[in-house]
């Protein structure tokens, strides 16, 4: 029966004289997935026909058989299959390209990796001169940028084959936010944008518990990319003279009408004086690789990635994140990020948040 894979449809009598049609229906189901059968029955006989669509028959006629009935029935099913063999097809190739996608871009990591080490040493010897020191740190800023790009690549794909799980630590995420925010500082004071990170009503969360504090559980690595992909993309956003704001508000419960065992979701603003985002464009923005295409915007084109990221690894935390934008004056954008904080008192062997 194996050679016969290209058969879509099969008609199949329950009731025949040297075979029973139900346990034929069993070896066409279990050897050709993709071939669909129609059961004939006596008019009356429910029972086998109810038997043979809960063993995966597609469908039925009964006897005195309707050829009209018959015609379009069997046009149904023959339907039934090319969609399905085109959803198969069109898998098997989405799955090669995939597979093809993750090979690529791995490999790019390891000759982005080996220009980046190398690099580094050179900026630490004090025998070059300022403009070899500066070529030596454009090389290494934007083979940096490069692996930054790759990562997001690999990280979106584990996210679309559900392979990306969350790893918590405990420790303190305020002092993580802060030190995002200085490793940004460079680039924002190298293109003239005051950055700035404001902390409001963080004496004490509404769960009486003291904040900042190393007292909450949370996936630091994925906070980080979240973070920094907002305030690079803030950032890039701005013109020279702008400033890019980042405020860490009061947690608060995930639900109001909740008692005090709700988890807290500590609350992010990224706000920016930058150009803004038309209307028509802000439904899209989190979508994979959507990019405005906009005479305003195209000079600071990227590559669609980074709020993509963003919200899909957001939404992986059990977070969300919201945008608002203006591109008539005052201009500027801000997205509204929650994040979950879980308790610490809960896993207390939950290894610790270790900052560089």
């Amino acid at each position: 029966m194996q050679e016969f894979t290209d058969i879509d449809v099969v008609l199949l009598d329950i009731n025949m004289p040297d075979i029973n049609g139900l346990t034929l229906l069993n070896e066409f189901t279990d050897r050709l997935p993709t071939c669909r059968v129609v059961m004939v029955s006596a008019y009356g006989d429910m029972n086998s026909i109810r038997t043979a669509m809960n063993r995966g028959a597609f469908d039925f006629v009964t006897k005195p058989i309707n050829f009209n009935d018959l015609a379009l029935t069997i046009n149904k099913t023959a339907q039934h299959v090319q969609h399905l063999r085109e959803a198969i097809h069109a898998k098997a190739v989405a799955d090669l390209k995939a597979r093809f996608f993750d090979n690529i871009t791995h490999e790019f990591r390891t000759p982005l990796t080996l220009i980046l080490s190398p690099t580094e040493k050179l900026l630490t010897d004090s025998r070059y001169d300022a403009f070899t020191r500066n070529t030596l740190t454009t090389i290494y800023q934007n083979a940096g940028q490069l692996l930054r790009l790759i990562n997001q690549l690999l990280d979106l794909s584990k996210l679309e084959g559900g392979n990306m799980s969350v790893s918590l630590v405990q420790g303190d995420g305020i002092t993580l936010i802060e030190r995002l925010v200085e490793v940004l500082r460079p680039m924002a004071t190298s293109r003239g944008i005051a950055l700035a990170m404001e902390e409001t009503g963080l004496t004490g969360n509404r769960l009486g518990e003291p904040w900042p504090a190393p007292t909450h559980r949370f996936d630091a690595d994925k906070w980080e990319k979240i973070i920094t992909n907002l305030l690079s993309n803030a950032l890039k956003f701005t013109p020279t003279g702008g400033r890019v704001l980042l405020t860490v508000e009061q947690p608060r419960l995930a639900d109001a009408t909740v008692g005090r065992n709700a988890e807290p979701q500590l609350v992010l603003r990224v706000a920016d004086t930058g150009i803004g985002i038309p209307a028509r464009h802000l439904p899209h923005i989190f979508d994979r690789f959507y990019q405005a295409d906009d005479s305003r915007t195209r000079a600071y084109e990227g590559t669609g990635i980074g709020l993509a990221l963003v919200k899909e690894l957001t939404d992986l935390l059990g977070g969300t994140i919201s945008v608002e934008s203006r591109t008539e004056l005052p201009t500027g954008t801000t997205f509204t990020l929650t994040l979950p904080l879980l308790p610490a008192t809960d896993h207390p062997t939950t290894p610790a948040l270790v900052l560089p």
